[in-house]
């Protein structure tokens, strides 16, 4: 038995398998405390759907949901909409939501979406709502289960999107 290595002390190879464990535990534990994760994205069928429906709406939407609201988009009033009947178009909004969610972490605070989408793809509805005030998407999907989605940057794109084709913004 070497000098260093006493009796009760586990050998080199046991100890940085230990080490391993505890660093493995550790990064699972920092993830869940920040919200975090790689796998943080929109899924695929919900952006095949919004790729390929030519008949899917862009809406733009009052942040805050109404009750009992009759007509509106998820209960929150429809301000202004555009049927995204063009692929290009289709295929930029999908690019920039999907890219929106590449570095995001859990910043929800206030979750007052002002943009939605809606379209169909093989398996039913999606509904999409992006709040980029707290970084928070929510996606509705067929099955009637939601998906959250933390994203990033700014809603720029999508608000020069909107009054490009003239469809007005919210006023807050």
């Amino acid at each position: 038995m070497s000098e260093q290595q006493t009796s009760d002390s586990p050998p080199p190879s046991k100890r940085r398998f230990g080490c391993i464990w505890v660093f493995v535990a550790f990064c699972l534990l920092g993830l869940g405390w920040c919200h975090y994760t790689p796998l943080n994205r929109f899924s695929s069928a919900s952006l095949r759907a919004l790729r390929s429906d030519s008949e899917a709406v862009f809406y733009s939407i009052e942040p805050w949901p109404e009750e009992n609201l009759k007509q509106g988009f998820r209960g929150h009033q429809i301000v202004g909409q555009y049927r995204l009947a063009a692929q290009s178009d289709r295929d930029a909004i999908a690019d920039m939501i999907s890219g929106a969610t590449h570095g995001a972490w859990d910043a929800t605070a206030c979750f007052d979406p002002r943009h939605a989408f809606r379209a169909r793809g093989s398996d039913g509805i999606y509904d999409f709502l992006l709040c980029f005030q707290c970084g928070e998407a929510v996606v509705y999907r067929p099955d009637g289960k939601t998906d959250s989605i933390f994203i990033t940057g700014k809603a720029d794109f999508l608000n020069d999107f909107l009054r490009s084709h003239a469809v007005p913004l919210p006023q807050n």
